[in-house]
């Protein structure tokens, strides 16, 4: 039940990146939200469920962050389920995949906390936390100036992004490979520690179900990021006047800057901060 909080909104994520309408994909939110509602309540406070390898053993006030954190994302899922329905002339795919994404990912410090996985995996998650809100910092700005060139959230109206806005696209195809754990970006370092904790702690099984979820959304954003960015501009799109000027891309060159440099070199200062907070968190020194 325990991974199934991390787990389970990994997969809807990658579902919302595959799911073909737009319609009915925020309702994903909801359902998602709830049902890990729902197991979180189970795991906290049926304790039956829980005996055995992979038992969530928190302190009362991880419960309550957890608790807290759970409840928060139902919500606001249920906020944002009802405001995109209404906003059915723009896109939803990356919107709501990357807030089910998030919320898993905010799970897996709690799991890392309380599956006995250690400091590794807890340096891990907060360095991914960083790395991953750094990296969709010049994802999303990219996107945005996508669609200031396009006048369009619509992926099928949105091809060859590298023809029209080159840099941008660039650096959103840049993002793409850096959100996903390539190297030499930030997410592969910190993504690399949650998988050398979860082996060398003795769980293989959770490491191996790490790298195949990897896999599938690798595929999923994949699929979507790459018909943007390839093919040639539509004929019939509209010409209007936006330019990709020095302060449109300069922010994005920063992040990504910050995202690579992480991934190659992290400072004594930052490495330390993160590992006494892992320890300070519950895991081993």
């Amino acid at each position: 039940m325990s991974l199934v909080l991390v787990f389970f909104p990994l997969c809807m994520a990658l579902v919302a990146l595959l799911f073909p309408s737009g319609k009915f994909r925020p309702l994903l939110l909801p359902f998602t939200s709830s049902a890990h509602a729902a197991g979180t309540v189970l795991v906290l406070f049926r304790p039956a469920l829980g005996n055995g390898p992979g038992t969530l053993i928190l302190d009362p006030a991880a419960k309550v962050f957890l608790l807290t954190m759970s409840m928060l994302y139902l919500f606001a899922s249920f906020y944002a389920a009802g405001y995109l329905k209404t906003r059915t002339d723009r896109s939803n795919r990356f919107f709501v995949a990357c807030l089910l994404a998030s919320q898993g990912f905010i799970t897996l410090v709690f799991w890392s906390l309380g599956l006995g996985l250690g400091a590794p995996a807890l340096f891990g998650t907060m360095l991914h936390l960083m790395t991953n809100a750094m990296t969709k910092g010049f994802l999303f700005l990219s996107a945005e100036n996508m669609y200031n060139s396009y006048g369009s959230k619509n992926i099928d109206q949105v091809r060859g992004a590298l023809r029209r806005v080159p840099i941008s696209a660039a650096f959103f195809l840049a993002g793409f490979f850096a959100i996903t754990g390539s190297p030499p970006f930030g997410p592969f370092a910190s993504e690399f520690s949650i998988l050398a904790g979860a082996f060398v702690g003795g769980h293989p099984v959770v490491g191996a179900l790490f790298l195949v979820f990897l896999l599938l959304v690798f595929i999923g954003m994949g699929y979507t990021v790459l018909r943007v960015v390839q093919g040639t501009v539509p004929v019939d799109l509209p010409e209007n006047n936006y330019r990709e000027t020095f302060l449109l891309t300069a922010p994005l060159a920063a992040f990504m800057l910050v995202v690579l440099v992480l991934g190659i070199f992290l400072p004594s200062p930052l490495q330390a901060l993160l590992r006494d907070a892992a320890v300070w968190l519950g895991g081993n020194s």
